[in-house]
Parts: structure tokens; C-alpha cells; sequence
């Protein structure tokens, strides 16, 4: 096959990929996206915060901001995908992070203690490399 058709064919592909992904149902969807991770960023598992106090940040954050139904639809999501857990009706609602959210997996599973065993070979293991480092350096 000659190179023209090579390429000529690698560029149809290429449209064709660039046409597929940005169609406007994934342009929408990886808005919504967006939008969802940033609430997720302005909630804690610590602190439970109403509508009231979530709609202005996100509002501060994100350039072209959806309605209150919108973020309320969105978070109402983000609570069937158990990243948030929402408590209360009406103007008392109010939303948190789930935990499993807030931490990595490995985390959740690992007990304090393993975390703190882990940091003292991490720290055993760079005293160690910073010695041979030194010494390497020392012979030449």
C-alpha cells in the first residue's frame, strides 16, 4: 500500500476518533462530570454543609455554573453512587462526603497502626539510601 493511502487512511481514523469524542452527548456528559467533582471537592465527611453554603462556592469556581437544580439533580447522583450521603428535606437539607470518598481504598482497609509501621520503613529505607548515596559519593 502506498505511503499516501497510509496516511490518508490514518487521517480518516483520526477525524473519525476526534469526531466521536467530542460529540455533544460527551461534551455534556464530561461537563456534568466537571461540575460534580468540583462539589465533591467543596464537601467533607466531617462537616455536613446546606445548599446555601455549596451553591456560592461553586458558583466562585466554575466558570459557567449550573442552576440550584442542577447541583441539587447532581448531588442527588453523586448520593446514589454513595459519595455523598444527604440528611433533612427543604432548606435543612444537608450534604456530606461519604468516606469512602474522602480516603483512598488501601486507607479505609489499613489500620492506623500498619500506617504508621509503613511510614517508619519508608523513613528506615530513605536514611538507608541517604547513607549509600553518601558513601558512593565519598569514594569518588
Amino acid at each position: 500500500m502506498p505511503a499516501a493511502n497510509l496516511v490518508n487512511e490514518w487521517e480518516d481514523r483520526n477525524e473519525k476518533t476526534v469526531e466521536q469524542d467530542y460529540t455533544p452527548d460527551r461534551i455534556r456528559n464530561k461537563v456534568r462530570e466537571t461540575h460534580k467533582q468540583v462539589l465533591l471537592s467543596l464537601l467533607s465527611p466531617e462537616e455536613p454543609r446546606e445548599m446555601k453554603e455549596i451553591y456560592p462556592e461553586y458558583c466562585g469556581q466554575v466558570p459557567h455554573p449550573k442552576t440550584r437544580r442542577s447541583v441539587r439533580n447532581y448531588l442527588s447522583q453523586l448520593q446514589e453512587k454513595d459519595k455523598v450521603r444527604k440528611s433533612g428535606t427543604g432548606t435543612g437539607t444537608v450534604y456530606i462526603k461519604t468516606h469512602e470518598t474522602s480516603k483512598s481504598r488501601v486507607a479505609v482497609l489499613i489500620e492506623d497502626e500498619t500506617l504508621e509501621e509503613i511510614k517508619g520503613v519508608e523513613q528506615d529505607l530513605e536514611a538507608a539510601f541517604n547513607t549509600v548515596l553518601r558513601k558512593g559519593l565519598q569514594k569518588t
